[in-house]
């Protein structure tokens, strides 16, 4: 019935060697999940079956490409996605993930430029967003700060309502979408 696990510092690499693929154990308790510098290159199969997930803290690894799969917990409300190495240009696909509230993206020593369009298609799921963390590795000069701000903005004025008391508005379930976020 663990609903809470918090790993610092331990070698994730073998998924195999050091039993992270058994992590489908827990998938009808735990809730939080921090894999904080644990090594992990890539996440076994079994830990997207943890569909009870909430929060995912995942920082400081050697991931080198978005994994997917993400998309696919989602009672996600926070989530917490760290590189070290990334080397995919792309960013995520998070559409499904639409109780997500946080999200923070740590892209590492990446030296790649990052297609920030794909914001506009990739994130229009994220209806409850109202958090979005980054450090400066991500935006590190100012016409990548604009590439995103431009993007960003078309996600919000295109999915987005202008004046939420409309009867198309109103009709929505997520009436409020992309409104009062912060980053």
């Amino acid at each position: 019935s663990l609903e809470s696990l918090a790993l610092q510092g331990f070698v994730l690499t073998d998924i195999i060697a050091s039993n992270f693929f058994k992590i489908n154990q827990l998938k009808d308790s735990l809730i939080s999940v921090g894999l904080d510098n644990n090594n992990v290159v890539e996440f076994p199969d079994s830990f997207f079956e943890l569909k009870q997930l909430s929060s995912a803290t995942v920082p400081l690894n050697n991931l080198t490409s978005f994994d997917s799969r993400f998309n696919n917990l989602t009672n996600l409300t926070r989530l917490w996605l760290g590189f070290t190495h990334l080397t995919n240009q792309n960013l995520p696909n998070l559409n499904n993930l639409e109780v997500l509230n946080q999200i923070y993206l740590d892209l590492g020593s990446a030296t790649n430029n990052f297609n920030f369009q794909d914001i506009i298609n990739n994130w229009k799921g994220l209806v409850n967003l109202k958090s979005f963390y980054n450090t400066s590795r991500m935006l590190r000069n100012s016409q990548e700060v604009n590439d995103f701000i431009n993007a960003f903005y078309t996600l919000c004025t295109n999915e987005a309502y202008l004046d939420t008391s409309t009867p198309v508005a109103q009709e929505d379930l997520y009436t409020n979408k992309f409104r009062g976020i912060s980053w």
